[in-house]
């Protein structure tokens, strides 16, 4: 009898966590978690900018072989919304649409800070596209002849992380971190 009363006892005592310690097992999570994305959340705006370069410096390098390939002249245009590939026809400039396979036209995937300089000089950037005046900023030549141009892009709430896709010289297209503010 004694045996099934402490029994009894011991099942009661142990029904569960009181809610203090339940509130002090959920703050230490919430500091723990909000440490972890802090640290995730800026190594992923770095990513997502490189990947960004990355896939800009791509496209041009892809645009200008097959310019050269081709034999045709493909133009390169920027706005803050997003970059766009043209080709010069008996229309004069055109953008390549949709129906392109990979020419089409992209929108930024992030509100980037953007910068382009071109033979040196700074170019200023339209927020939209105007299709009544089509002009490239920079030319992919059949020659295969391409004008030193930098195109940066920044994070919008950090100076610290920017990227540059650009040609000092004629052909080669790269893509370089750049330090400091």
């Amino acid at each position: 009898m004694f045996a099934s009363i402490r029994l009894f006892r011991l099942q009661q005592w142990q029904q569960g966590f009181t809610l203090l310690e339940i509130m002090v097992t959920l703050v230490l999570i919430g500091i723990i978690l909000s440490f972890a994305s802090l640290s995730i959340n800026n190594n992923n705006v770095e990513r997502i900018l490189q990947q960004e370069a990355q896939r800009v410096a791509g496209l041009l390098e892809l645009a200008q072989e097959e310019a050269i390939l081709q034999g045709v002249n493909r133009g390169f245009l920027v706005t803050e919304g997003g970059f766009y590939f043209l080709s010069y026809g008996t229309k004069g400039w055109q953008i390549l649409d949709k129906n392109e396979e990979i020419f089409y036209p992209r929108a930024w995937q992030s509100p980037w800070r953007l910068t382009f300089t071109l033979d040196g000089e700074n170019i200023t950037l339209a927020s939209q596209l105007d299709t009544a005046a089509l002009k490239p900023q920079l030319y992919l030549l059949s020659s295969g002849e391409l004008a030193s141009f930098a195109l940066t892009i920044a994070a919008p709430e950090s100076t610290q992380i920017r990227y540059q896709v650009l040609s000092e010289v004629g052909y080669k297209i790269e893509v370089r971190r750049v330090e400091g503010s």
